[in-house]
């Protein structure tokens, strides 16, 4: 696998503890399996999680941040203008 160290990451915001680097080796590794369910226990900004080459039938994704799991559930389940509004409530703390 090249990896392509020019590539956009797709991330919901910039967090400590960015994984970006082990993107490519995680995408390579899953390729290979049958595997029915991604777990991330420590979403972050999500580098992971929205760069995945696979799909499964059910992501189960978690982050001991209570603010990082509120944003995240913000892009799943609420409009634009919803999710700007969760963004700047968490940008108020």
């Amino acid at each position: 696998m090249i990896i392509n160290k020019n590539q956009k990451i797709l991330k919901a915001f910039n967090y400590a503890g960015i994984k970006d680097f082990l993107i490519p080796n995680i995408n390579l590794l899953i390729s290979d399996y049958n595997l029915k369910y991604y777990i991330e226990p420590f979403i972050g900004s999500g580098a992971i999680f929205y760069n995945i080459n696979k799909s499964f039938n059910r992501y189960i994704i978690n982050d001991l941040d209570k603010n990082i799991f509120l944003m995240h559930n913000a892009i799943k389940k609420y409009s634009y203008e919803e999710y700007k509004n969760k963004v700047n409530y968490v940008r108020s703390f």
